[in-house]
């Protein structure tokens, strides 16, 4: 966030701001992204304080990023409809491995990912010790790679949903899968694209592989509104 409050400060880009004490300019994000994860076609919101070609954006914003950061499009909203909407799907690349340096069993895995499918519970704990089935917010997975270092990782790829305040995150998914698949660590987060309830908003490409899906509504064409 403090990138981007920099960079259209300095951009110029007349960015509106909150109301009261101390206000802070009105820039959102589709969903947090996870500490430790990298970033693939993230989603975010700008509220202006005058008109601009929203073609300008990029233009403006990166040159005054860091390296690996950049703006790749942007579009107008229609003001009074809504940013992002209560149903925001993430797509991840989750490589993993064996714990202790174990051989990988990357069938045993792939069993562990259909079972995890076909069952009803997906629990995951919350602040306060509070246990939530969040089954439904797991949409689809898959084993899509196995990596040839030394046989111990391999590369799931799964879908998540975020409704309201509630979602579930690739760790609860890896975690699910040690039932069957045997102790596992992650060895890196990958989020490659952010899906919104919001048609407003149109479409944000798929991943260039792997899982696909459609989110609820939207047009498959990636019409804007």
């Amino acid at each position: 966030m403090r990138h981007f409050q920099r960079a259209a400060r300095r951009g110029g880009v007349p960015v509106a701001y909150s109301q009261g004490f101390n206000p802070h300019p009105r820039m959102t994000f589709a969903s947090p992204l996870l500490l430790g994860a990298s970033g693939f076609r993230e989603l975010g919101a700008f509220d202006l304080s005058a008109p601009m070609d929203p073609g300008e954006l990029p233009e403006r914003l990166n040159p005054h990023f860091p390296d690996g950061l950049r703006v790749l499009e942007s579009w107008e909203v229609p003001a009074g409809r809504g940013t992002f909407g209560s149903r925001i799907e993430s797509h991840w690349r989750v490589r993993v491995q064996p714990v202790e340096r174990a051989v990988l069993d990357a069938e045993k895995l792939r069993q562990a990912v259909e079972e995890l499918l076909r069952s009803d519970m997906l629990e995951v704990s919350r602040r306060e010790g509070e246990t939530r089935n969040v089954r439904e917010l797991l949409l689809d997975a898959a084993l899509v790679q196995e990596q040839d270092e030394g046989g111990r990782e391999a590369v799931l790829e799964m879908v998540l949903l975020q409704m309201g305040d509630l979602s579930a995150k690739p760790q609860d998914v890896v975690a699910a899968l040690q039932k069957w698949a045997g102790p596992l660590e992650i060895v890196s987060l990958e989020r490659l694209a952010i899906v919104t309830e919001n048609c407003n908003l149109r479409e944000v490409p798929r991943p260039r592989q792997g899982l696909e899906r459609t989110a609820g509504g939207c047009p498959e064409s990636g019409e804007r509104r």
